[in-house]
C-alpha cells in the first residue's frame, strides 16, 4: 500500500475515485511527484542535442573563454556526443543487419 493510499484511508476514502475533481487533481500531482515519470529516449536525445549545441556555440567563440571554460565545454561536448552515439547504436545495428540480410537475399 502506497503512502497516498494510507493518506486516503486516513481521510476516510477507500479509493481515489471517491475524491472530487480538485482533490483528484491534487492526488494525481502528488502521485506523479512520488512515483515520477520515465524519460523517453526522445526526451533524453533532445536534451543531449541541446547540450551539444550549447557547448558547440560556446566553443565557436573559444577565444572569449577562459581555459577552465574551454575545458568544461569541450568535455561537455564530448560527453554529449558519446552518449548520443550510444543511444543511436540500436538504430545503426538495425540498419547494418538489414543491409546484410538484403545483400544475402540479392546474392541468392
Amino acid at each position: 500500500m502506497s503512502i497516498l493510499d494510507h493518506y486516503l484511508r486516513k481521510l476516510g476514502f477507500a479509493h481515489s475515485s471517491e475524491l472530487n475533481e480538485e482533490e483528484k487533481q491534487t492526488y494525481e500531482e502528488w502521485k506523479k511527484a512520488l512515483y515520477g515519470r520515465k524519460l523517453t529516449d526522445d526526451e533524453v536525445s533532445d536534451f543531449l542535442y541541446s547540450l551539444r549545441d550549447k557547448a558547440s556555440r560556446k566553443l565557436a567563440n573559444i577565444s572569449q573563454l577562459s581555459e577552465r571554460e574551454s575545458i568544461f565545454y569541450s568535455v561537455q561536448l564530448q560527453t554529449a556526443l558519446n552518449i548520443l552515439d550510444f543511444l543511436e547504436l540500436p538504430e545503426r545495428e538495425k540498419a547494418q543487419a538489414e543491409m546484410h540480410i538484403n545483400s544475402l537475399l540479392n546474392d541468392g
